[in-house]
């Protein structure tokens, strides 16, 4: 699918390569950063306690809890180190305009 959408000749930063990358290398540079656009967030809101962050994402870095969202969650409850303390982060994601594909886990 992602060969068809033409999303591997085309790195993170934008350059356009001769040749496809490996699917491989596209996966790890997606988790790169997803990583760093959570760890970003996160570190935000440490050092903001009171502030407001909202993030405008695309919808493959916050579908089914996998991306940033889900890697923010996973920090935030880090940090709490196992805590019966309720953490003061609050993390929401909204899907706009979703389809089915963006709704419906594969395999479901």
């Amino acid at each position: 699918m992602h060969k068809e959408l033409g999303i591997l000749k085309t790195t993170l930063s934008g350059q356009v390569l001769e040749n496809d990358m490996s699917f491989v290398n596209f996966f790890s540079g997606r988790i790169l950063w997803d990583e760093a656009m959570a760890g970003n967030a996160y570190q935000w809101t440490k050092e903001n306690e009171r502030g407001l962050m909202v993030g405008l994402i695309g919808a493959d870095h916050a579908k089914f809890e996998k991306g940033v969202v889900g890697r923010f969650q996973r920090l935030v409850d880090k940090d709490m180190g196992g805590s019966e303390k309720k953490s003061d982060s609050l993390n929401l994601s909204v899907l706009l305009n979703p389809t089915l594909i963006d709704t419906a886990p594969s395999g479901s």
